[in-house]
């Protein structure tokens, strides 16, 4: 592999640790010896390995190295306290009424970070959305989106009212493949307190959410946010 970029890097070492060279546990070249594998510099290097950590792939630990994680997490899901899965785009119409409010619709350039984990060149614009999702008119979660405009050129707001997954399929005629979560504690912020009716003294459930084309090319970035009064968490794992 001559001066490939960090995006062909990152993909060369994802496809090494899903067919099984790199296992959960060990530990990654170090990254000189990477850049000379790759024949290409630290810097690209640690830009394809930063997309790697932010997919779920790798963990960087300070003075010690790169170290491949446990990827038998397949998908975590957030259900309600009626134990009835209510992800958006599963809810039945007979149980459930969905809606939404749009809050904010903009369109803006990319920075660095979210460059590399969508596979974009900084400054590309993305679509900047906040909504609210209501279940039977009860506020259940707020949505901070990121979409590439490039894939999706003729996005309006009142697109977003109903399913996203729908729109998606119904513009691309691909089904999105997978979403990698993570998932961690929150304090309440302005929003999390004025939409979701939470207080300062409760919790919220914060998911950093990436889903994927079926090509494996990212599709969209999110931030979830639900009250802490909303559910729990199922996780279902693969064991190999």
């Amino acid at each position: 592999m001559n001066n490939y970029g960090y995006k062909e890097i990152s993909a060369d070492i994802r496809q090494k640790i899903q067919s099984g060279y790199y296992h959960a546990g060990d530990y990654l070249p170090k990254q000189f010896d990477l850049a000379k594998q790759y024949h290409t510099s630290r810097i690209t290097i640690q830009k394809a390995l930063r997309v790697l950590s932010m997919e779920g792939f790798l963990l960087s630990k300070n003075g010690v190295g790169t170290i491949v994680k446990d990827a038998g997490v397949l998908y975590s899901d957030y259900m309600t306290n009626q134990n009835k899965d209510i992800d958006m785009h599963l809810v039945s119409s007979k149980d459930y009424k969905v809606s939404s409010r749009m809050i904010s619709f903009d369109v803006r350039p990319l920075d660095e970070d979210e460059a590399a984990i969508l596979l974009l060149k900084p400054n590309e614009l993305v679509y900047d959305i906040t909504r609210l999702r209501y279940v039977n008119s009860e506020p259940l979660r707020l949505e901070y989106l990121l979409i590439p405009q490039k894939y999706f050129p003729e996005l309006q707001m009142d697109d977003l009212e109903d399913s996203l997954y729908e729109y998606i399929y119904i513009q691309t005629k691909q089904k999105l493949a997978k979403s990698l979560l993570k998932i961690t504690a929150d304090f309440p912020d302005f929003y999390d307190k004025k939409y979701l009716c939470v207080d300062e003294h409760q919790v919220v459930l914060r998911i950093e959410q990436t889903t994927y084309f079926n090509s494996g090319v990212p599709c969209f970035l999110a931030e979830i946010r639900y009250g802490s009064d909303n559910g729990q968490i199922i996780s279902v794992y693969q064991l190999d």
